[in-house]
């Protein structure tokens, strides 16, 4: 079975194109952010059995963490935002908080192993600065995912968020200290975000 893993899901838009279009049998889409759970379970409507919603937070520790939905209601995290990005005139509307919620936070290491997944097939990544620690989270279980792709963020840019430790050589260190081949996927800039790509040989 080819499992598709994705994590800070918005909408369900990627899960709907790996079951529909991309050959995967199944995805696990996690997401805490209300809005963007009401919008994921309207489109996902008739396919909930193979893109299936968990709402639980993922980073690298099992637990109970604040989550913080912003006023651009499709986004929200676990890390505050940055006072430099989220001051500014022209991302300030974007960052203001609406609210504060308790949420459950686990690891994918934790659910993987309570859900009997011995591999995944696919993990795209885009928690709002905490995908580094979402790969941590994995430890030793990572060995097992094929391929991927994480949202990161350059040195030279200013983080979004207060404590993101999603740099571009976290991650890359990271995954190659497994074994991965990685490489930029997406153009990074001083401004925007970029995404880095990930590749696991032995499944070559």
């Amino acid at each position: 079975m080819k499992i598709y893993f994705d994590v800070g899901a918005n909408d369900g838009l990627d899960g709907i194109d790996a079951v529909n279009h991309k050959g995967y049998d199944l995805c696990y889409s996690f997401e805490v952010n209300p809005e963007s759970i009401r919008r994921f379970k309207k489109r996902v409507k008739g396919l909930e059995n193979k893109v299936i919603l968990i709402e639980k937070a993922v980073s690298n520790y099992n637990g109970e963490g604040t989550f913080i939905n912003f006023q651009k209601s499709n986004i929200g995290s676990l890390l505050s935002p940055n006072p430099k990005i989220s001051n500014s005139e022209n991302r300030k509307e974007d960052f203001t908080i609406l609210s504060k919620e308790k949420v459950e936070v686990i690891t994918l290491l934790k659910f993987c192993t309570e859900n009997n997944i011995k591999q995944i097939e696919h993990l795209h990544i885009d928690a709002q600065g905490s995908d580094y620690d979402v790969l941590v989270g994995l430890d030793s279980f990572i060995k097992n995912v094929k391929e991927g792709i994480v949202e990161c963020y350059s040195e030279k840019q200013t983080p979004l968020y207060l404590d993101a430790t999603n740099t571009y050589e976290n991650c890359k260190t990271y995954l190659e200290s497994y074994g991965f081949e990685c490489k930029k996927f997406n153009a990074f800039t001083d401004k925007n975000d970029g995404n880095l790509k990930f590749s696991n040989p032995k499944f070559k």
